[in-house]
């Protein structure tokens, strides 16, 4: 973890929240994740969450907030997941 010069964790709250790996028990059914959040919550790396909703037949469904934001929403990841699964 990094702190900024004031000792605190500035890195991580600009970035919303821990990227260690933390558990996801504080995530709602609404909650937008980051690339890197949903990577973990499917434990695969980023680049797959990239061309998972790049895909053309069943893509993992996914909010532009602009050009270089992209954001995916909870309960679109675990129905993306169950739908794999049948």
């Amino acid at each position: 973890m990094r702190k900024d010069a004031t000792g605190g964790k500035a890195k991580e709250q600009r970035r919303g929240g821990n990227h260690n790996g933390a558990d996801n028990s504080a995530l709602t059914e609404g909650a937008l994740l980051t690339v890197d959040q949903t990577a973990r919550y499917l434990q695969i790396h980023r680049a797959s969450v990239h061309r998972l909703s790049h895909r053309h037949h069943h893509p993992l469904p996914a909010v532009r907030i602009s050009k270089r934001i992209t954001r995916f929403r909870l309960c679109d990841v675990e129905q993306f997941i169950s739908e794999a699964q049948d």
